[in-house]
């Protein structure tokens, strides 16, 4: 084998590693939630991660209502945030944002407060483990709709097959069409408030 060979050999086998989850946080028996809080970066680099997820996947995908998205954000960091989907939610956006923000592109398995970014596949890993958990009426919560949207986009950073990403895309879409969001609001009786009307029809997977 040449040396050029062995080097394509090394640089490849180092890319597959970057790509393979942390296992100490994946297959660990802590409570997923604290796992999600334990790989996301600090305040300052969270803020740089979330701006580059807006100003650049959530310009073309839109996914989040920004106001009561940043909103809940300042809440998370005072901790005064009720409920359970804001975390993976969160973990998600500052995935995708490490792919165009961090030095790292996301595929550094670190964490720290030295860290400029979020491990990706990592990422993912926690935040299906955290969608695998929920059960019942948690399944078809809209909430849980854009946090598959929002893992889709971060799987979509690192992904080296689309097959997988076709299979994702899939299961959201019979989840969509589960929720009626291939119908029009208007068509709801009883009416739908006009701000779950107007998120509905932004974060529209099917087109009627």
């Amino acid at each position: 084998m040449s040396a050029l060979s062995r080097l394509h050999k090394l640089i490849l086998d180092s890319y597959k590693e970057s790509l393979t989850p942390m296992t100490v946080y994946v297959e660990s028996t802590t409570p997923v939630r604290g796992r999600m809080q334990h790989v996301l970066p600090k305040r300052e680099v969270c803020d740089k991660l979330l701006g580059s997820y807006i100003h650049t996947t959530e310009t073309i995908y839109r996914i989040i209502h920004i106001p009561t998205f940043m909103a809940q954000y300042e809440m998370y960091w005072d901790g005064k945030l009720q409920g359970d989907t804001f975390l993976p939610q969160l973990l998600a956006i500052c995935a995708t944002g490490s792919r165009f923000e961090a030095k790292s592109k996301g595929l550094r398995k670190s964490i720290g407060t030295d860290f400029d970014g979020v491990h990706i596949p990592t990422a993912c890993e926690l935040v299906k483990s955290w969608l695998h958990s929920l059960k019942g009426k948690q399944l078809i919560d809209f909430t849980t709709l854009q946090t598959e949207m929002l893992l889709l986009q971060a799987m979509r950073m690192t992904a080296a097959r689309p097959q997988v990403l076709w299979t994702q895309l899939g299961a959201i879409l019979g989840m969509a069409m589960t929720m009626g969001m291939h119908r029009d609001p208007s068509e709801f009786e009883p009416q739908i408030p006009v701000f779950s009307a107007e998120m509905r029809r932004e974060n529209v997977v099917l087109h009627p």
